[in-house]
């Protein structure tokens, strides 16, 4: 369906090398369904490694459309890692899908427990931004790197309220692990401005105090406001707040790809997804960079 070949072996260097910033689609059934109407728009398809165990027949569904795996799994932000089992499976998928990178969340999904088995929160949470979080976190890049053998990409989470006992806040998190990791960075533009105007903190000032050379996906998504708080959700369009950041991030970084997390709109249209892919292509990329 696609010739893409840099999305096989060297998609990083290809993309960077001439200029191109690749655009995809977080994957869903409803996206799925407008594939053939946005087909020439877009160059991949974002799968999660979870939907991809609970539907294997996914890949068939998605054909020849290169695919970067996602995943939620890894606890990478805690102090229980994945046992090995887990691990093995998600390095297993990530040659089965010939991702180029593994993208995961700075965030934490499985806790110690009363009983022998960790408990599995079910959901991915903001960890407490300490010390002994960061010490912990940059051992698990370490260990979670090692056996893959494709780049890992941490993901900023949204955050939505102040982990009891955190003595920094999330900017200063992320700076300090990138200056004691080589991790690359996903950039979740849209979890930036919930985190940042949750928390009290300034979006546009944490992004440069990054180190934005080391970005290679974006995800761009829709927020609400409701209770006092912005929430994340991929039933909206992206802002044009959150798109002022995506500019912004332009003019000093230069990202491989960019996904569009729309994947929780019912019935999505194709005329939607026409505008906002158009909308992103806007975005004028500083040549040096």
């Amino acid at each position: 369906m696609f010739d893409t070949p840099h999305f096989r072996s060297a998609f990083v260097e290809a993309t960077r090398h001439d200029g191109r910033v690749a655009m995809g689609l977080a994957w869903s059934p409803d996206i799925g369904n407008q594939l053939d109407k946005i087909a020439t728009e877009i160059d991949y398809i974002e799968l999660s490694y979870e939907q991809l165990k609970s539907k294997p027949e996914l890949l068939e569904m998605i054909g020849d459309l290169p695919i970067i795996l996602h995943c939620a799994s890894l606890s990478i932000g805690g102090f229980v890692l994945p046992d090995t089992d887990l691990l093995k499976d998600v390095v297993a998928v990530t040659k089965t899908t010939k991702t180029p990178w593994l993208g995961e969340h700075l965030a934490f999904i499985t806790a110690d427990s009363t009983n022998s088995k960790p408990t599995n929160i079910g959901f991915t949470l903001c960890p407490q931004l300490s010390e002994e979080t960061l010490d912990q976190t940059c051992k698990n890049i370490a260990t979670i790197s090692e056996q893959l053998s494709v780049p890992l990409l941490l993901e900023n989470p949204p955050q939505y309220f102040k982990m009891p006992g955190s003595t920094m806040d999330l900017p200063v998190f992320i700076e300090r692990m990138c200056e004691r990791t080589n991790v690359s960075l996903l950039v979740d533009l849209t979890h930036l401005f919930i985190a940042g105007n949750n928390m009290g903190w300034d979006p546009m000032e944490a992004l440069d105090r990054w180190p934005l050379d080391r970005v290679v996906e974006v995800h761009l998504s829709g927020a609400n406001y409701a209770s006092g708080r912005w929430w994340d959700n991929h039933a909206m369009a992206a802002s044009s707040q959150i798109f002022e950041l995506l500019d912004a991030l332009a003019q000093n970084a230069h990202p491989s790809a960019i996904t569009m997390e729309y994947n929780w709109i019912p019935h999505v249209s194709s005329s939607f997804l026409h505008e906002q892919i158009a909308r992103v292509r806007e975005t004028s990329w500083n040549p040096l960079c």
